[in-house]
């Protein structure tokens, strides 16, 4: 009968150079993996940000319908950046003042970039047959840009009758 050597008992374990590489390999992953979430995380608050805005807008639109009277979104501090107010603006200046009811409200607190043309940089009013207006009654229609770092941009166009329809914008459009 032959014998058979019993294995070293040292011999357990992995190396310190098996560990470092499996280390390194883990971090590599894990860098690549963090990246891809912040990307991700950018693009899904850019889209809850502009369905929120665009969820205004038809709250907006309708009040003014079922009410019929002056509804405005209003920037609040004066930014879009900052959020927004939908209110009752009987004096009908797209601005909210003391005493206006407030029917909702959205703060944005991301490193996002809210802008819009022409006249909505100031305000988007809703006239009492549901239409967006000015404040001396013109017709409005324009645009909002939402922009965020490490995501396409989205823009949302409302026409004059205060359909607001999506558009997303490649990558780079907001540098």
């Amino acid at each position: 009968m032959k014998a058979y050597p019993r294995p070293r008992q040292g011999r357990r374990g992995v190396s310190l150079v098996s560990a470092l590489l499996a280390m390194g390999l883990a971090a590599a992953m894990m860098g690549a993996a963090m990246a891809s979430w912040s990307a991700m995380i950018a693009r899904q608050t850019g889209m809850a940000v502009s369905s929120q805005l665009r969820s205004h807008l038809a709250l907006a639109r309708t009040a003014a319908l079922s009410r019929a009277e002056a509804v405005a979104l209003s920037p609040r501090q004066g930014h879009w950046r900052h959020g927004w107010r939908v209110h009752l603006d009987p004096n009908r200046n797209g601005r909210w003042d003391a005493g206006e009811d407030v029917l909702a409200e959205h703060a944005v607190a991301s490193p996002l970039t809210l802008t819009a043309n022409g006249v909505m940089q100031h305000y988007v009013l809703f006239g009492p047959e549901g239409r967006p207006v000015q404040s001396n009654g013109a017709l409005l229609a324009g645009t909002f840009t939402l922009c965020l770092p490490q995501a396409s941009a989205v823009r949302l166009v409302m026409n004059a009758t205060g359909r607001v329809r999506t558009e997303t914008l490649p990558a780079g459009t907001c540098l």
